[in-house]
């Protein structure tokens, strides 16, 4: 299950399974969205997992193991 947050500064992070993911791009065919782990950018962790959700269905496949557990 995930569930939408908007921030502080009026943007979007998806919550799913314990973890966070901000906005990252969506397909040149508009049918699937890419999130990164928010913690992509942090000086020790550097967590390079990605969610990517289909749009029309709203199926979800995490890619990559988290690096911030």
């Amino acid at each position: 299950m995930s569930t939408s947050i908007t921030t502080q500064r009026n943007r979007e992070k998806l919550q799913h399974e314990g973890h966070l993911y901000v906005y990252s791009s969506t397909s040149k065919d508009q049918s699937t969205e890419s999130w990164r782990c928010h913690r992509k950018n942090n000086k020790t962790l550097k967590c390079s997992a990605y969610l990517h959700r289909k749009v029309p269905s709203g199926e979800i496949t995490v890619i990559g193991i988290h690096s911030d557990m």
